[in-house]
């Protein structure tokens, strides 16, 4: 399913890069600002797509972890494309723990992970 979706959106994004060069050695600047619009949108939708074929394979199980240490700082959700947190709560449960949120209007939201300190292999199986 994932090259059948990625692959015609990733033709479509490199072309629209080609695009753009040739209309910048041939002056043609009126056409950037639209395959742009186009290029970013492929992106976008690359995104979404890729995030749901993630989504549908940790709810089907098919999901594989690699435990391993690793910085939780360079780790930390910023921007995103919507399914972020989806996938952020499935692999919490993944792993043996949870995600949390608290919102407040006008000020934003603050989402908190708690996950064990360590795991092992067998308890990430299921």
């Amino acid at each position: 399913m994932s090259h059948e979706l990625c692959t015609p959106l990733n033709a479509i994004i490199a072309c629209t890069e080609l695009l753009s060069e040739e209309c910048e050695d041939l002056g043609q600047q009126d056409f950037l600002p639209d395959l742009g619009k186009i290029q970013s949108a492929g992106k976008h939708l690359l995104t979404l797509i890729s995030g749901i074929l993630d989504l549908s394979k940790v709810e089907a199980g098919r999901m594989t972890m690699f435990l391993e240490d690793f910085d939780v700082a360079t780790m930390i959700k910023h921007g995103g494309k919507g399914l972020g947190l989806a996938l952020s709560r499935e692999f919490c449960r993944m792993m043996r723990g949870h995600i949390t949120v608290v919102s407040e209007i006008g000020k934003g939201s603050t989402f908190t992970v708690t996950l064990p300190v360590r795991c092992t292999d067998a308890e990430t199986q299921s």
